[in-house]
């Protein structure tokens, strides 16, 4: 019996130390966010991720992106810190943008019958997060559909067999979180949470 036990404890741990998350981090910076709450919620979630966890960052108002090779806080707080206008966002780059970056960072493979579409690789990751940090312009415009809707159907995410989880940050903004809700129509089963 102590050695069943001990054999679980080992298995758990092992399953534990090879678990490991991707993170897509969406930054649009409006005049309803606080800048330095935004900096700060940036600085919190980069601090969460598990060191096995890989990442990439989009800063949506200057169109770059960071991942975990790349990241430099200094670069993005002097970019956030600065910014004074506001460039309309380009769905159609945006969606390519992100679907580029989960493609290449997932390595997302499907099986290949239409049927019984689903997601048959994610580069050994357990789940999914996004995290959107954004102002209530971002909410009012519809972007949660416009934007984050076509991104999942494009990459067949709300088929997928692993977790996916959707965070919104409003860093000093306000939006009800009944606003950040997908058009039924799209049938996507992921219910995004709002982080205050």
């Amino acid at each position: 019996m102590k050695n069943t036990i001990l054999i679980c404890i080992a298995l758990l741990n092992s399953l534990a130390v090879s678990a490991k998350d991707f993170h897509f981090v969406y930054i649009r910076f409006d005049n309803s966010m606080i800048k330095n709450g935004l900096i700060g919620q940036i600085d919190e979630l980069k601090s969460s991720f598990g060191s096995e966890d890989d990442f990439v960052v989009y800063y949506s108002n200057a169109q770059i992106r960071m991942d975990k090779n790349l990241w430099d806080a200094e670069e993005l707080f002097s970019l956030i810190t600065e910014q004074m206008s506001y460039p309309a966002i380009s769905i159609p780059d945006e969606v390519d943008l992100i679907s580029e970056s989960l493609e290449k960072k997932m390595k997302l493979e499907f099986d290949g019958n239409d049927s019984n579409k689903r997601i048959v690789s994610g580069n050994g990751f357990s789940s999914l997060h996004f995290h959107y940090l954004v102002g209530k312009e971002f909410v009012a415009s519809k972007n949660t559909d416009g934007l984050l809707a076509r991104v999942f159907i494009i990459n067949s995410l709300n088929l997928s067999d692993f977790s996916i989880k959707i965070n919104y940050h409003p860093c000093g903004s306000y939006y009800a979180e009944n606003a950040l809700q997908f058009n039924p129509l799209y049938q996507i089963s992921v219910n995004p949470k709002l982080v205050k």
